[in-house]
């Protein structure tokens, strides 16, 4: 099977980059991008640009530091003034907290805490007022802050410290301070397991706009935090390894507690916050299993709470709503592609197939396994996904199916029926997905793979071919439809088609004998050449062939000739 594994490599993984590039989550929160232009148009204040001199002046004029500071007068001014980058020349000094903000002139440390406090004393007043108002007020502004603005006191930034007063308002008995406090909770990268515990309890006893501002407030962490991650660190604000894998963790459960809200929107954005958790995870799994870098022991306990959510979100694939229903697939899909990933690192976990052989009985417990245990519990309901109505739930619950390997083979006859779906992505990913398991679960899908041969596109024709070479001997229905293909389309499928025969075997395909000797006067000499090799392997079945082959030995390629000579010398084994 020498050009399986070649084809393999070729289509892995394409549809579901299709589905990254096409089928996006919906956006919840405003990029790093975004929030740093907004920085820059803010710039404008009298007051901000007098410090931003005083911080750039000589030692001597160091003297108008305190006088600027002190004439910092609204909340803006000292909201921008803590932007900054003039505090510091060098950037973060090492601290006995990694990450925690030290302007590195001593001058300017009491400056930059005097303003530090003043801003978080206003904010702090009006997150304990009784006035609604100002708590919603104190609360948005923490929400435009977010991430940006570096802290003295946390390595997580000046408004992460304010997350157990958010986590307090979120119990508020007014919706409007709630769904604010949720909003700033997604954006300030909090502290994960006060975030996502707080979060979560809203789900379980309040209005509909406030679990929805909960659940979009799960998104944003996800995605504040990853954002934040891959940028530039803004003033030394940058979260680890095991920060985003914490977040991850945590939205996970918060948002599994509403999967099945009655809302459709909540469980759309739940289900949402579970596929950027899975993201997060494949991101962060390194490539050995040996990493000094990520924590072994957050990978396996995230990879633990999103294999629990598989059946839960299985379920939702049978959703009124198609977005759900979309959410969910895809979600799965993020779960397979991190299961695949920790299974392409080599960690010397037994393989579904072996734990079979082996007759085992319980199922293995690290990381792999317990997100292909959810998986499996999804399996009923990713193969019956595939006659959604909806396009995008196929294409993503085949290509969950088609990452699972293996495990799929129970999916084999609705992997079959999607090799006649309308969208040739769908179409495409079940013939890979096939090729996947073994020949003697996916056999039943050979007559259709032989007819997805001639399709329009030749991405699910060669993903077909290669299938079929994989079944061999299995795929001997397939014979006549790759006769037939010898002939057609492009001289890659007509070369995949001809591996397929040779796989088959002279005793299955010597009916293919006179399409082979016609197929040594292609005009393309690979062609030439996997024809006179595939003969070859037929050996005496393939005598008929022996004047198209002596006539090969005058072809211009000299890979034709031999293969050819070698042929003819297999024709005349004693």
């Amino acid at each position: 099977m020498r050009h399986f594994g070649h084809y393999r490599q070729i289509f892995a993984g394409l549809p579901s980059l299709v589905m990254t590039a096409t089928l996006l989550f919906p956006s919840a929160a405003r990029s790093q991008d975004e929030k740093s232009s907004a920085r820059e148009e803010e710039r404008s204040s009298l007051a901000v640009d007098n410090l931003k001199k005083a911080l750039q002046s000589s030692e001597e004029g160091r003297k108008n530091l305190q006088e600027a500071a002190d004439n910092l007068k609204d909340v803006r001014d000292l909201r921008l003034a803590l932007l900054l980058t003039d505090w510091q020349d060098e950037g973060i000094l090492p601290t006995s907290v990694p990450g925690i903000f030290v302007p590195e002139r001593v001058g300017h440390r009491a400056i930059h805490q005097q303003v530090e406090d003043r801003l978080a004393r206003i904010i702090q007043n009006g997150l304990s007022s009784k006035d609604a108002d100002r708590q919603i007020a104190s609360t948005t502004l923490l929400a435009e802050i977010g991430a940006q603005i570096p802290g003295t006191r946390s390595r997580r930034g000046f408004a992460s410290t304010f997350t157990p007063d958010l986590a307090r308002l979120l119990k508020s008995k007014n919706p409007a301070v709630t769904e604010a406090a949720a909003r700033a909770l997604g954006r300030i990268f909090p502290d994960p397991q006060v975030a996502g515990d707080a979060l979560g309890g809203v789900f379980q006893d309040r209005g509909g706009s406030e679990k929805r501002a909960a659940a979009e407030a799960l998104v944003s962490l996800i995605q504040e935090v990853d954002q934040l991650a891959k940028s530039r660190a803004i003033l030394g604000i940058k979260p680890t390894f095991e920060d985003r894998l914490r977040v991850a963790e945590s939205a996970t459960k918060a948002a599994s507690r509403a999967l099945h809200d009655s809302a459709a929107e909540v469980r759309r954005l739940c289900a949402e916050a579970i596929g950027r958790a899975a993201a997060t995870l494949e991101d962060m799994i390194p490539d050995v299993k040996e990493s000094s870098d990520v924590p072994a022991g957050a990978l396996a306990d995230v990879a633990k709470e999103l294999g629990q959510q598989g059946e839960l979100l299985g379920s939702l694939l049978r959703d009124s709503d198609s977005q759900v229903r979309f959410n969910a697939a895809q979600a799965l899909m993020e779960i397979a592609r991190a299961e695949a990933r920790f299974a392409r690192r080599g960690t010397g976990a037994p393989s579904p197939l072996r734990l079979k052989e082996k007759g085992a009985g319980a199922l293995g417990t690290g990381p792999e396994d317990a997100l292909r245990n959810g998986l499996r519990a999804a399996l009923p309901a990713l193969s019956g996904s595939l006659r959604d109505p909806d396009v995008r739930v196929r294409l993503a619950a085949v290509t969950a199916l088609d990452l699972m390997g293996q495990d799929a083979a129970p999916a084999a006859q609705a992997l079959n029926n999607a090799l006649r779906d309308p969208d040739l992505f769908v179409r495409w990913a079940a013939a890979r997905a096939l090729g996947n398991i073994d020949p003697a679960d996916g056999k039943i899908a050979v007559p259709n793979l032989g007819r997805l041969l001639f399709d329009p596109d030749l991405d699910p024709r060669l993903a077909a071919a290669a299938t079929l070479e994989h079944y061999g001997k299995d795929a001997a229905a397939a014979v006549p439809a790759l006769i037939r293909a010898t002939s057609v389309g492009d001289a890659e499928i007509r070369i995949a088609v001809i591996h397929a025969i040779e796989a088959i075997g002279a005793d299955k395909a010597q009916s293919a004998v006179p399409a082979l000797a016609q197929a040594l006067s292609d005009p393309d000499d690979r062609v030439r050449q996997a024809a006179a090799e595939t003969l070859g392997s037929f050996g005496t079945e393939a005598q008929t062939a022996e004047p198209a082959l002596r006539r090969a030995l005058d072809d211009k390629e000299p890979t034709v000739r031999r293969a050819a000579s070698s042929a003819l010398l297999n024709l005349k084994k004693e």
